[in-house]
This record gives structure tokens, C-alpha cells and sequence, in this order.
């Protein structure tokens, strides 16, 4: 079904029309009690309606603005930093509102996982209430506001302690897994292509993000005769341990690139030197970077090397044009230091 954006013009105007010149004189309170409240009814409904438009086309407005979606984002196509940028500026609404509206819109915005599948909103059947007129974006958001800090206590060692629990449902045998698929002379190419395994089939990817995957996963090497037959398994398991993440988190405290808040339980372990180069799965070859910029980390100019034992970085041109390795973002340290000089 289309969206109905003609009628909502013909309502506007009829809106327009019908209460502009009773509020410009003050007609309310000529009503009685009972049409007064009755009214107050009317125009909350009328409310809701308007409520459930706003969040749903702050959702997505705020999807076709991630990277990947279409072709040229949609912040990029108008001339803005952000999503929020832009509803403040095509709504004449304030900063915190766009803010507050964009972030209330997620939890109610269906999300397209890797394999092109719509998963359903975060939070389903809030979607279907405010879809049907019965939750107003007041209530939505004092449901989000109020369900965030939980959202925020579940760590990225909880979910590998859930997915390492016996009481996790099992695959085959196996906790849930993302497998990937590439052959090896399409791993090192720039415009390589992998291959995700779906419910519909395989989906191709690019080979950079096999190898994003590959950083931080088990890898099952097998290696194929002319005739398609297996001639050999190699499992070769590059995951850094518990105790190694917790002493990269300590060091660290979040990801390194500088500016970046991501805190260490939201983080993913770097190879300084790849795994497939020889680099060792040690606290000594490991830095904590947040998902971005663990994805883009071969693409956005940023370098990382290890010295004494401590991460460096080298930001790209455009930020520093004479590249000066320079001491990495270390979140915990910086607060330590703070502290003692308080």
C-alpha cells in the first residue's frame, strides 16, 4: 500500500481551514464541559495519528542514512551531517527534539539484517500500538528512555557467554554462526567477493568483509580436489580468550581512534599485525576498535602499530597531512588521570 501523502496534504489544509480562525478567536471556551472534554479527546487521537507519522518517517529517514542502504545516503543527498540534521531542518523542529524523535523512531524502525531480510523492530509490538493509534510518542518514548540503561548492561561478553552456554539453542551441534564463505585467492583481492550463508542461499559479499569476520572468528580451511572432493579440514581458531579481552579492555578502555567514545564492552579485537600475516593472537597484537572502525579500518586511513607494549595510531591526511603516529585513544587511562589530579 502507498503512502498516502495527498490525502495527508488535503488533511492538512482541511485542518487548517477548520481551526484556524476558532483558535485565532478564542472560540473554546464558549463549549461546555462535556464538548470541552470531548474535544481534548478528539485532537489526541488526532495526536496519536500524527505521533505514529512523525516516528515512522524519522525511522526511516534515519535507515536510508546509514552507509550501504542506497546508493548515496540520504543525509548526503541533502546536504547534512546526520539524520537528526536533517528532520531539525525539514520539520523547523529543535535539536533535542530531532534527537529525541530519531532515537524514540529505532526501537520501532524494522532492521535489514546482512542477508536483505527484515527483521522486526526492536520493539514489535510497540510499533503495532502506536500503528494503531493507541500509543502516543510520549508513552513510546518513556518506554525507550526507561529500557535503554537495561539495553546497556548487556555487554559483548554476555552475548559470547550466551552463545558459549549449553543452554544456548544449538545448530548442528553449534551455537548460532555467521558463516562466510570465500575462496583464497579472492581473499586478498580489493574487489574480492565472499559468500553469506542464508535461509534463501548464498549472498554475495565483498571479500573485506570476510576478512572483517575472519578477524575475530573461528576459520575452517578446506581444501577442495579437482573433482569437488574434501581433501583436507584445517580449524584454525584466532578468537582472543576471556582473560586476553580483559586485559585489552583494562589497557585500552574503548576503541582507540581518537574521538571515538565506544566503550570496551561494545568493541571488537583488532590484529595489528593480521593473523594471516603471521600475527600472533596475543594482548600484544590486539586493540580494541568499535565496530566501524574495526570495519573500515582497511579503507579509512587510519593505522594502528604497537609500541612497548602500548597502541599507536596514524590518523589518514585529510587529518593530519604529515600522518604523525601519535598515543591512541585509551578511555580508562584518560579517566584514571583525571581522577588522580582532581
Amino acid at each position: 500500500m502507498n503512502f498516502p501523502l495527498d490525502d495527508l496534504r488535503g488533511l492538512t489544509a482541511m485542518l487548517g481551514d477548520a481551526l484556524r480562525e476558532p483558535l485565532a478567536q478564542g472560540s473554546e471556551r464558549g463549549l461546555s464541559d462535556g464538548d470541552l472534554v470531548e474535544s481534548l479527546r478528539v485532537v489526541e487521537e488526532i495526536g496519536r495519528w500524527v505521533d505514529a507519522a512523525r516516528l515512522t518517517i524519522a525511522g526511516e529517514i534515519g535507515r536510508r542514512s546509514e552507509p550501504g542502504v542506497q546508493d548515496v545516503p540520504l543525509v548526503t543527498a541533502y546536504g547534512c551531517d546526520n539524520p537528526g540534521e536533517l528532520i531539525e531542518r525539514a520539520a523547523q523542529v529543535s535539536h533535542v527534539t530531532a534527537r529525541t524523535r530519531l532515537r524514540t523512531a529505532r526501537a520501532i524502525t524494522p532492521v535489514l539484517s546482512l542477508t536483505g531480510h527484515i527483521r522486526p523492530a526492536p520493539l514489535d509490538h510497540a510499533r503495532r500500538e502506536l500503528a494503531a493509534g493507541r500509543l502516543s510518542l510520549d508513552a513510546l518514548t518513556t518506554i525507550t528512555d526507561a529500557l535503554r540503561p537495561l539495553q546497556r548492561r548487556v555487554g559483548a561478553e554476555h552475548l559470547a557467554a550466551a552463545a558459549a552456554s549449553p543452554d544456548s539453542p544449538r545448530l548442528g551441534g553449534a551455537a548460532p554462526t555467521l558463516v562466510v564463505t570465500v575462496a583464497e585467492d579472492q581473499l586478498d583481492c580489493a574487489d574480492g567477493v565472499a559468500f553469506v550463508d542464508g535461509p534463501d542461499g548464498e549472498t554475495p559479499v565483498s571479500a573485506a568483509f570476510a576478512r572483517h569476520i575472519g578477524c575475530h572468528g573461528t576459520i575452517h580451511r578446506v581444501t577442495l580436489g579437482a573433482n569437488g572432493a574434501i581433501k583436507a579440514l584445517t580449524v584454525i581458531d584466532r578468537v582472543f580468550t576471556h582473560w586476553q579481552r580483559k586485559g585489552i579492555g583494562a589497557r585500552d578502555g574503548g576503541c582507540i581512534i581518537p574521538g571515538c567514545r565506544v566503550r570496551a564492552a561494545w568493541c571488537e579485537i583488532h590484529h595489528v599485525v593480521e593473523h594471516s600475516r603471521g600475527g600472533p593472537t596475543d594482548t600484544g597484537n590486539g586493540v580494541l576498535l568499535c565496530w566501524h572502525h574495526h570495519r573500515t579500518i582497511e579503507t579509512s586511513g587510519w593505522e594502528v602499530r604497537m609500541r612497548d607494549g602500548t597502541p599507536e595510531v596514524r590518523p589518514p591526511a585529510w587529518i593530519d597531512p604529515l600522518r604523525r603516529w601519535r598515543p591512541a585513544n585509551r578511555v580508562l587511562h584518560n579517566e584514571l588521570q583525571r581522577s588522580r589530579s582532581a
